[in-house]
């Protein structure tokens, strides 16, 4: 396969920022916040959510971190996630 170069092709202004999914933004020190695992395996869930928490922050510019633990709930199982700094 071939591709056409090309001159001159003005790039698109980008799209507004979406806004996360998660709460970073509005955690205090030492908030958590409780994510049922549903179908998703707990221990994936959990990799998902540290990773986006350090992404969040580093996009941000921030110097905060959040830690991440499988728990169980009221018999459902998921993973709280707090903020530590």
């Amino acid at each position: 396969m071939s591709y056409e170069v090309q001159k001159g092709m003005l790039i698109p202004a980008q799209g507004a920022a979406r806004e996360s999914t998660y709460p970073w933004g509005k955690m205090d020190l030492d908030d958590s916040f409780f994510v049922p695992a549903g179908e998703k395996k707990p221990a994936r869930l959990c990799s998902a959510l540290k990773s986006s928490a350090s992404g969040w922050a580093k996009r941000n510019g921030l110097e905060r971190k959040f830690v991440a633990r499988i728990v169980e709930e009221s018999g459902v199982r998921g993973v709280r996630i707090w903020r530590t700094k």
